[in-house]
């Protein structure tokens, strides 16, 4: 065992082919990590090279003047309370593993499979991706991932399988019921969600490495085009002069606190004029400001209203490249974990057009209707397609 930290808060896990380990000062939260993390636990006196030689390591501190926080390479990503420290290590853990993934994508999206064809269901937090996939997999899909789709370069979907995110309103829109013994997670603004095996609500449903056949980019309305509108900013904390230095950047015309209903004080709406161009100039302000992004991106704040009837529109895959990196954690956790690298998303743009293109797999905008037939319609795509894929 590792020392220096009582031996219960000293874990470690492997993350995309990456290991990395956990130091954490309170057992509670250490518990909670492995719970989700079951299956990606490393155990040491079974494999102690591996474990004490991880790629990364990430203290997880819940006491301290710091406050509750998460510290990586000399970065820190502070949490609003204890309770929702758990939500941002698991955070931290596998975007900063994501940016070290050999050959691989991990989009922040769902994954099933069917007869070796797998599909993305590719959104933002809240936004249905973990409802939907599990209503495939009631159907007799079988499980990739329910929040990380790890692709290759060669449009294989590889599987990544924790306990899977499910809220109350998931749960009743699946007329499920945890389990009992599933853990509870406080999400973004202490959101409860249960961490769930899908194991135990359909044995047999985990699948193995399937060919991209399909993604699909949940919209709020159905369009052709990628995302559009005013820069949505989610961080950790906001210093002394942060907000000034964001609103000093060049193409940036104002910078104010979110209205949407659920926001707090940590959610930024930023206009730019005309199409200016600010990602690169907004990771360098937080990096000087050790400041955190939880999540950004561009367009409508309002997530989509499951109306009377789901729409599938198809985009042309050379369009939906960028609307695909809002949701690349690769980059994301590259970002974090080395400052701005511009040339970065140049590779991860031509990485997700060659797995797209391997494949020849088709890219939909999805307009998501009540959640059966939604299911039913993204089943039909490969119903559609026959015995082979696009």
């Amino acid at each position: 065992m590792w020392t220096g930290l009582p031996a219960v808060t000293a874990r470690a896990y492997r993350f995309f082919g990456r290991t990395v380990r956990v130091d954490c000062d309170d057992p509670a939260v250490a518990d909670l990590l492995d719970a989700i993390y079951d299956r990606q636990r490393v155990d040491d006196a079974a494999d102690p090279g591996r474990a004490a030689l991880p790629d990364l390591v990430v203290a997880v501190r819940a006491d301290g003047p710091g406050g509750p926080r998460v510290e990586l390479g000399g970065r820190t990503v502070r949490a609003p309370s204890a309770g929702e420290l758990a939500h941002h290590a698991h955070l931290v853990l596998v975007n900063a593993a994501a940016a070290l993934a050999d050959g691989r994508r991990v989009l922040h999206a769902g994954a099933v499979a069917r007869d070796g064809r797998a599909v993305l269901i590719v959104g933002r937090s809240g936004w249905g991706k973990t409802t939907q996939t599990l209503a495939l997999v009631q159907r007799g899909w079988r499980l990739l991932s329910d929040d990380f789709a790890v692709v290759r370069a060669d449009g294989t979907v590889e599987p990544f399988v924790r306990r899977v995110n499910l809220t109350t309103a998931s749960l009743d829109l699946l007329d499920l019921a945890p389990p009992p013994g599933s853990p509870i997670v406080a999400g973004f603004g202490g959101r409860v969600k249960w961490m769930v095996d899908v194991e135990q609500l359909w044995p047999d449903r985990l699948g193995g490495p399937a060919r991209l056949a399909a993604v699909c980019l949940l919209a709020s309305a159905a369009s052709s085009t990628p995302p559009a509108g005013p820069w949505r900013l989610e961080v950790d904390h906001l210093p002394a002069g942060f907000v000034a230095d964001l609103a000093a950047i060049p193409g940036v015309a104002s910078v104010a606190p979110a209205t949407t209903p659920d926001a707090h004080a940590h959610h930024l709406v930023i206009h730019t004029a005309g199409a200016a161009r600010i990602v690169a100039a907004v990771d360098r302000v937080c990096a000087a400001h050790d400041v955190a992004v939880l999540s950004a991106h561009a367009g409508a704040a309002a997530p989509p209203d499951f109306g009377p009837a789901p729409a599938l529109d198809p985009i042309d895959p050379a369009a939906a490249l960028d609307a695909l990196l809002f949701h690349d954690l690769s980059l994301a956790g590259r970002r974090f974990l080395f400052g701005t690298h511009p040339p970065d998303v140049l590779a991860a743009r031509a990485a997700l057009r060659t797995a797209v293109a391997a494949c020849d797999a088709a890219v939909y905008r999805l307009s998501p209707g009540p959640v059966a037939a939604t299911a039913d319609l993204i089943a039909g795509l490969l119903d559609d397609a026959g015995d082979g894929a696009r």
